[in-house]
């Protein structure tokens, strides 16, 4: 029987770590995105391909 509780606690466990691990990296890969989407038009507008107000325009635009 002490197994038995062992194994079901440990088996909770995991499951809730796995979930949580999920919620983080989702997170973290937005972070990531939104970062990387900044940099791609700050280069944009530095190369001259985009107005220099765009960033601002899409920033503005959320919600």
């Amino acid at each position: 029987m002490r197994n038995t509780l062992y194994d079901q606690a440990r088996k909770e466990g995991r499951k809730e770590g796995k979930t949580e691990g999920i919620k983080e990296g989702k997170t973290e890969g937005i972070k990531e995105g939104k970062t990387e989407i900044k940099n791609e038009i700050t280069t944009l507008i530095q190369k001259g391909k985009l107005p220099k107000d765009t960033l601002d325009k899409i920033t503005s635009l959320k919600t």
